[in-house]
């Protein structure tokens, strides 16, 4: 996977698999901005991926407000590749799930990323192509244990 002269975008960058697709698409030798929203685990992860030669940002952003998406795709502008990878498990019995936690769910699982996604389509396709992968969950292909909400997400 050659990514040279490539700049990519890795929502949830600062930990987990966004932090391992961050450091293997910078490896490959792609310019890469990572989000999150810790800030401190942001530069610990924009740390690591600098120490081995690579080029990093980091951008602090809390995907449940609609705003930091479009701050988000406005900040990283022209892009080759969006990895949709953050996101949050919510565990629990479907009936005690409240709308307020079902609601904070898909704001982050489907709803942040489909707009970032709207947003920064168009652009990867003006510059000739690209690519957008998003991230999900196997739960979602089948049912476990008070993982409904979250696998529907």
């Amino acid at each position: 996977m050659d990514l040279k002269d490539k700049r990519a975008l890795i929502t949830g960058g600062t930990s987990g698999m966004g932090s391992a697709i961050a450091q293997a698409m910078a490896e490959n030798g792609a310019s890469v901005i990572i989000t999150g929203r810790d800030e401190t685990r942001g530069a610990s992860t924009m740390e690591k991926i600098r120490a081995g030669g690579h080029d990093a940002q980091f951008i602090a952003a809390d995907f449940s407000e609609m705003s930091e998406v479009q701050r988000v795709a406005d900040a990283a502008d022209e892009i080759d590749v969006l990895v949709n990878a953050a996101g949050f498990a919510a565990r629990g019995p479907t009936a005690d799930t409240d709308e307020a936690a079902f609601d904070g769910l898909f704001q982050i699982n489907v709803k942040a990323p489909f707009f970032l996604v709207a947003a920064l389509a168009p652009k990867i396709a003006a510059r000739g192509g690209g690519s957008i992968i998003n991230v999900s969950t196997m739960v979602a292909g089948y049912g476990q244990l008070g993982m409904g909400a979250y696998g529907r997400s």
